[in-house]
């Protein structure tokens, strides 16, 4: 025992016999023994008052409790962000009778019970108590969080994903008590409303209470649930929005989204404010869709309002044709318009789908998505489709880049950095949806479904694409594999004699094909001569096929995917060749006074020897 511990036990031994010993004391200072015990039992208690405050100033030597409030709020701010509170849904079944009991976690709000100093930090910061987790806490504690966050704008949360059960009827799922946070003065103090994964028996339920004026509302989001995995799906979204929704009262609503639910194009939704505007169906509710689809005038008086429109999404809701057959008005969208996605997943609904973006004005530098599901029967159904959507409008520049996969397809204006092109597989087993995750200004984009198309659309999109503006392609193995042979790469990209970047992943038939036509030179009537494809070609990245080791010295064939591996006397044959092809194509374009300068190759490729054979001939870097 050490010398401050000792000392420590003596002054407070000391402390504690001068407050006690005068209660066991028998000099007739206190006559009862029942008044000497309260007297020391308040003792005690003044004891423990006193070690609360000990432990507070003990805390005050840990860095925790050193901190800057401001720097705690800042860490309890990101801490709420990962971690909110749950609701979830116990259910059991008593003989005819199901019961229903919800439990809730505290989430991040656990750190008020760290030390006194984290939860005055925690009660003194209103802007932490903004985030209102609606389901997913205790109701009776709604109006406490509510106070705490002292008067500022509110965000509420109400996802059913955890606490509440798909069902049909209030009789097979909890009742849900909104009073607390579905109320006028709550609501006059809602700038951002949530509504996720609830089903339609409530949703309408809550729907006529959105009636009240929200005055500080920037986003509304409701989402219907989608009865996945069970008796239920694809029945008809039966939630309508009020048309008198928020009593026409939203002068600052900024973002609106509205899945699988049934509104008015009336309603105050589309405020003059709005910057962003998200609408349809995902899936196919006849009923719902034709009750929602707007006259073509409406669309127009409706999108032309939004003079500080940015984004516009559209699901399954489309104006039909004008029946007297008169020309119809454009639709002209703001210059600060940014983003435009559509899409359409009936065949019923692609011609009207088709119609409306014919008729769509978009600035230069807007992007747009079309996503399409329903079959195309054949190419000359395509075709006529397709340059609606890649050609460019009047006036506007010309794409530099274009990106094909199986099941999606875009242009961009311009050519994305090479370290774009370094740093993202586009093997189709390895996920290509990198390429449209970040749109770029002026981009066009087209998502298919392989799956349900005509085999031969990828020809088709191949030569509709294949612009003289082009600089840069990036080609997933599936495309690739779709050209055959040589001939059929020079024919395809024929048009396309700008390009002088192409990324693709190196599987041999891909590559043997693609180096043969590299290597094809056409003369024409004057005498002079060039290459058949990709004349002015200078750089070449090749990505490693899926599951390529570094320690592997072969080069796969995409094919064997397709119809089994080959036989081990095949792949040395393949290879060889592949070799020859590769050295003979760089040879003649050096020969020729048009090199290919630079090859940048997966570094799970570098034990092939043709790269170093080829190093005399072109820059090679691994990465």
């Amino acid at each position: 025992m050490d010398k401050h511990h000792s000392t420590a036990r003596e002054t407070w031994s000391s402390v504690i016999r001068s407050r006690f010993e005068v209660y066991a004391a028998t000099d007739g200072t206190h006559t009862s023994l029942q008044r000497r015990t309260e007297l020391a039992d308040r003792e005690l208690d003044v004891i423990q008052e006193q070690l609360a405050l000990a432990r507070q100033l003990r805390n005050k030597t840990r860095w925790a409790c050193r901190m800057p409030p401001e720097a705690l709020a800042s860490f309890f701010a990101m801490v709420q962000a990962q971690w909110k509170p749950t609701g979830g849904l116990e259910v059991s079944v008593d003989g005819n009778k199901t019961h229903f009991r919800t439990t809730y976690t505290s989430g991040w709000m656990v750190v008020l019970h760290t030390c006194s100093f984290w939860r005055q930090v925690a009660l003194g910061t209103p802007s932490l108590w903004r985030q209102l987790y609606c389901l997913d806490v205790h109701p009776e504690s709604i109006p406490t969080l509510v106070a705490r966050s002292r008067g500022l704008p509110l965000s509420l949360h109400a996802d059913g994903s955890t606490a509440l059960p798909n069902c049909d009827s209030l009789d097979h799922g909890p009742s849900i008590s909104t009073g607390s946070w579905l109320c006028k003065p709550v609501l006059r103090r809602v700038a951002h409303l949530m509504i996720s994964n609830v089903p339609d028996v409530y949703l309408q339920l809550w729907m006529p209470k959105l009636c009240n004026p929200m005055p500080l509302l920037q986003v509304i989001s409701i989402d219907r649930t989608e009865y996945e995995q069970d008796e239920h799906w694809g029945t008809e979204p039966a939630t309508t929005l009020p048309t008198q929704i928020f009593s026409r009262v939203v002068p600052i609503l900024r973002r609106v989204h509205l899945r699988n639910i049934i509104f008015s194009w009336s309603s105050a939704l589309f405020s003059q404010s709005v910057v962003e505007l998200d609408l349809g169906f995902w899936g196919f509710y006849p009923s719902a869709i034709q009750t929602c689809t707007p006259s073509y005038q409406q669309l127009r008086d409706a999108l032309t309002s939004m003079s500080g429109l940015k984004t516009l999404t559209l699901w399954n809701l489309f104006p039909a044709a004008q029946e007297d057959g008169q020309p119809q008005a454009m639709i002209e969208l703001p210059d600060c318009f940014e983003q435009l996605s559509v899409g359409c997943t009936e065949s019923r609904l692609f011609d009207p789908c088709i119609a409306m973006m014919k008729r769509m004005i978009l600035p230069q530098l807007a992007s747009f998505t079309l996503r399409v599901a329903p079959p195309f029967s054949n190419r000359h159904e395509f075709e006529p489709f397709a340059p609606s959507l890649f050609v460019a409008q009047q006036n506007a520049s010309p794409p530099r880049q274009l990106f094909l996969s199986q099941d999606m397809s875009a242009t961009e204006l311009s050519g994305r950095p090479l370290e774009d092109l370094l740093t993202h597989s586009t093997d189709d087993f390895d996920g290509t949806t990198w390429y449209l995750e970040g749109r770029m200004p002026g981009g066009r984009y087209l998502y298919t479904n392989h799956s349900q198309h005509d085999s031969e659309l990828n020809d088709v999109l191949v030569e509709l694409l294949s612009f003289p503006t082009l600089q840069t392609i990036v080609c997933t193995p599936n495309v690739a594999y779709s050209i055959k042979d040589a001939d059929a790469w020079t024919k395809n990209f024929r048009t396309a004699r700008a390009v002088q970047r192409l990324c693709i992943v190196a599987y041999t038939d891909h590559l043997l094909n693609l180096f043969e036509a590299l290597c094809e030179i056409e003369r024409s009537d004057d005498g002079t001569s060039s290459f058949a494809l990709f004349p002015d070609l200078s750089t070449l990245v090749l990505h490693a096929p899926v599951n390529q080791d570094d320690e592997d010295d072969y080069v796969p064939v995409y094919d064997t995917y397709m119809h089994g591996a080959l036989h081990p006397t095949e792949w040395e044959e393949l290879r060889k060749t592949f070799a020859v092809t590769f050295l003979e194509a760089l040879q003649t374009r050096e020969a020729e006074g048009a090199p290919v300068k630079e090859l940048f190759v997966a570094k799970e490729m570098s034990g092939w020897e043709m790269w170093e054979q080829a190093k005399h001939l072109v820059s090679v870097t691994y990465f």
